[in-house]
């Protein structure tokens, strides 16, 4: 199933946010100096988030990077979303699980919670400005409980990836889009 103009926007995003130096290419410098700003975050290193990242750059880079140049073009990332989301146990693996991982470092309060600043790191470190994380956070806050938990960080992950609806929150995991 090819994507949708839709999917093709919000994933045009979530590449740009991972693309931290640019090029249009994802390389594995752009994943490492990623890991790094998702991995250490409040000065706590997360080495299972390290773990889970670079596993995801293995996978990404054996499943999409069809010429071989080390590093996924945009095309080669439409592909690989495009398998991703048509596999439910590879989307759990390698998106929402380390997701999850990440929201544990920032929750600096140990409620299993993020709030708005905590949230904001999330977001410089994806290069999200503030003003969009501002408001990515409270349309990603649908209790409307000032802050995000587990089970909306997944709810939201799998509107993101899987929704159809222009208009579902979950499409703001990234930012604007």
């Amino acid at each position: 199933m090819a994507l949708t103009e839709l999917q093709k926007r919000k994933f045009k995003v979530a590449f740009d946010s991972q693309d931290v130096d640019g090029t249009g290419v994802l390389t594995q410098e752009d994943f490492q100096r990623l890991i790094d700003n998702l991995t250490n975050i409040n000065d706590k290193p997360n080495t299972e988030a390290t773990a889970l990242y670079e596993e995801m750059w293995q996978d990404l880079l054996s499943k999409a990077d069809v010429d071989k140049s080390g590093g996924v073009t945009l095309d080669e990332w439409y592909d690989y979303i495009e398998q991703l989301i048509s596999d439910e146990e590879r989307l759990d693996k390698y998106v929402i699980n380390t997701a999850v991982t990440v929201l544990n470092s920032l929750d600096s309060t140990g409620n299993n919670k993020i709030n708005l600043d905590e949230y904001k790191v999330l977001a410089a470190a994806l290069n999200i400005s503030e003003s969009d994380a501002e408001t990515a956070f409270e349309k990603l806050d649908k209790s409307g409980d000032g802050s995000l938990d587990i089970d909306e960080l997944k709810e939201n992950i799998k509107e993101f990836y899987l929704t159809e609806d222009e208009n579902a929150p979950g499409n703001w995991l990234f930012g604007k889009f």
